[in-house]
């Protein structure tokens, strides 16, 4: 039974790691590694994947526009952090996160102008 499940660990954890990521340690670096995911995801998900890219450098973009902080060239560092060693499931899942809490605060709103 022990063996069984240790069995199953390794296996899972060996699977997880062939999984490509995005390598942020230059921009070449990052380039190249998005353009091979993107070779290996079917048109769906190479949509989904472009889609939570752009959510989440959006979000990155609007949390620092909002403190006016001015300072772009540390938010695109975070943002390149915020992608380096992501799969494209994490980063397709991050997406659905911004998404979701972009919709919840538009809900917020809405009922907000009503009660007005």
């Amino acid at each position: 039974m022990n063996r069984t499940i240790l069995l199953l660990s390794a296996i899972v954890l060996l699977l997880s790691s062939c999984a490509k990521k995005i390598d942020g340690t230059t921009d070449e670096t990052m380039k190249a590694s998005i353009k091979e995911i993107m070779k290996s995801l079917d048109d769906e998900k190479k949509k989904k994947f472009n889609e939570s890219m752009m959510l989440i450098t959006l979000d990155e973009f609007a949390i620092k526009k909002l403190m006016e902080d001015g300072e772009v060239d540390e938010t695109v560092l975070n943002t390149k952090a915020k992608f380096d060693g992501k799969t494209a499931d994490e980063i397709i899942a991050e997406g659905d996160k911004i998404k979701a809490e972009m919709e919840q605060k538009k809900k917020e709103q809405a009922k907000g102008e009503i009660g007005e």
